[in-house]
């Protein structure tokens, strides 16, 4: 699944640089609104695993943290609290993922997209 996202946004990157380096002025702004929305789609699946796993990973690094001692109960809180931010950043991405998109597609003189899972 995630390889087949993966090529979703890399096509529909592509044909955004094609479009608008070859300076199209009629291009079918369907099929870049589908790729958009499968690369929104894309960022959204792909973040949403990566918050919880580093949630997780970074409870238990935290929780094992506490059982050491010295630098290494300070080196694994640290580790901890990185993955917990990290977590939440990618959280973040989530929320912001299609405004952004759709803040790139204006610029390109696109409408605004609208994905719906």
């Amino acid at each position: 699944m995630g390889s087949e996202v993966v090529k979703k946004i890399i096509i529909g990157l592509s044909l955004l640089g094609i479009a608008f380096a070859q300076g199209v002025t009629s291009i079918n702004t369907t099929i870049i609104s589908e790729q958009l929305c499968a690369v929104v789609q894309g960022i959204k699946g792909i973040a949403v695993v990566l918050a919880v796993a580093m949630f997780v990973i970074g409870g238990i690094l935290y929780a094992v943290g506490n059982l050491l001692t010295g630098a290494m109960k300070q080196s694994a809180h640290g580790w901890a609290q990185g993955l917990i931010i990290g977590g939440i950043v990618a959280l973040v991405l989530v929320l912001i993922a299609q405004p952004l998109v759709n803040i790139f597609a204006q610029m390109g003189g696109l409408n605004p997209v609208s994905c719906t899972s």
